[in-house]
């Protein structure tokens, strides 16, 4: 075998056929290898989430290292007028014994906003109706407000300790059946390609739950002003992160 992988040219038709063959394996060996590597070091429920970037990934987390995760909604009216909205949640490192915190990051009417809560102001929630089963659906409850694939329900004003001046209220609906999902495959499970399977090695995993999808209706009042968002439409992304995210956290507190 030797000689017919170093020497292919020398052996014919059939030296290029074993050689393919011996490549071939190799690559499926460290296939395999690298696949058992990651199954040991990932838990079972980063592995269950692979596919489904849009499905609640703390409780996978592994370490002392602290963690965020946060949904980014950018909603765009017919007007042109844009409201962004980033429901969180932060854990501290586990050593710390602090507690988690809830926040929000807004940008309404060009001023950004950031909204902080006890840590049990955030409930994440797999829908379970199987009319509108869909893999990447989720409900995500922040406070008085409540985020899901359907739409937004949001009762948000500042509070004594946030750095915020504008007050959003109201809710839209969205045009379910318009979402422009990412493909995923096999070898590409979402946007990060097949890092994804190394989410848990990473500091940082984006996923896109929709690249464009219609409002159907609804109004959001920005510090008493109404914003008529029917006819527009939207985005939605994600990102959870690991290990060096404290400080950013901290500095965007500053």
């Amino acid at each position: 075998v030797f000689l017919l992988v170093t020497h292919p040219k020398r052996h014919g038709r059939m030296g290029r056929c074993v050689v393919t063959v011996v490549v071939a394996v190799a690559a499926a060996a460290v296939a395999a290898a690298a696949l058992l590597q990651w199954a040991s070091a990932t838990s079972a429920h980063t592995r269950l989430t692979v596919h489904h970037p849009a499905r609640y990934h703390g409780d996978g987390r592994r370490g002392d290292s602290p963690y965020f995760e946060g949904w980014y909604f950018k909603l765009s009216a017919p007007s042109t007028e844009q409201v962004a909205l980033v429901p969180a949640i932060f854990h501290y490192n586990k050593s710390s014994g602090r507690p988690p915190e809830a926040f929000l990051l807004g940008v309404a009417a060009g001023v950004g906003n950031f909204y902080l809560r006890a840590g049990d102001a955030f409930q994440f929630v797999e829908r379970d109706d199987q009319a509108t089963r869909d893999d990447d659906d989720f409900a995500l409850q922040w406070a008085e407000s409540n985020f899901s694939m359907h739409g937004i329900e949001v009762d948000i004003t500042p509070q004594p300790g946030d750095d915020a001046t504008v007050s959003i209220k109201g809710s839209l609906e969205f045009d379910h059946a318009s979402h422009h999902r990412w493909p995923r495959t096999l070898l590409q499970p979402g946007v990060m390609g097949y890092l994804a399977y190394a989410s848990s090695l990473l500091e940082c995993n984006h996923g896109v739950m929709s690249m464009h999808f219609d409002i159907k209706s609804g109004v959001l009042a920005i510090n008493g002003r109404d914003v008529d968002f029917s006819g527009g439409h939207g985005y939605v992304e994600k990102d959870w992160v690991s290990r060096r995210y404290q400080r950013c956290v901290n500095d965007s507190r500053v």
